[in-house]
């Protein structure tokens, strides 16, 4: 129970983080989608897959009812990728970083144009260029906090997962 409670509070810092992000960093062409990367790191970098996906969604759709334009567009995106990384990372075999990096710009571009689609349904005016255009910004602000992520986590990621090879 101790151990949700860490993760609770840390999803809430890292939602608080990227409205701080917005707000103190307007001259940036786009601020890393913090929660996001983090839900989608931590499910390739742990055994703990479903686990970060309920928190992870449960935050998007917060997201949504607070900032979003339309409320849900957000959570269905994430459902919808999170369900195809929870899918790719049991037929594959998912380790090593540069796979962890090509994985996390495909999660952005992935996002991207579900979110784009979800929204257009909604009647949103912008085209599809207009949201890729974003995209390169977007990425590198994502492979960032996706860089930061790995290096907080993986140390005791890789020491679990040593300690179940030699079993």
């Amino acid at each position: 129970m101790r151990r949700q409670w860490k993760n609770v509070i840390f999803y809430l810092i890292c939602f608080l983080l990227q409205v701080f992000l917005r707000t103190l960093l307007p001259g940036l062409p786009a601020v890393p989608d913090v929660v996001l990367i983090m839900t989608a790191g931590l499910m390739f970098l742990s055994e703990e897959r479903e686990q970060w996906m309920v928190y992870g969604l449960i935050f998007a759709l917060i997201w949504d009812m607070v900032f979003g334009l339309y409320i849900g567009m957000g959570f269905a995106a994430s459902l919808a990728v999170y369900l195809l990384v929870l899918a790719f990372l049991r037929n594959f075999q998912a380790e090593g970083f540069v796979l962890y990096l090509i994985y996390l710009a495909a999660v952005t571009l992935l996002y991207m144009l579900l979110s784009w689609v979800l929204s257009r349904i909604g009647g949103a005016p912008y085209g599809l260029l207009y949201v890729l255009k974003g995209y390169p910004a977007r990425a590198i602000g994502n492979l960032i906090a996706g860089l930061i992520l790995y290096y907080l986590s993986a140390r005791e990621n890789v020491r679990l997962r040593r300690k179940n090879w030699y079993r």
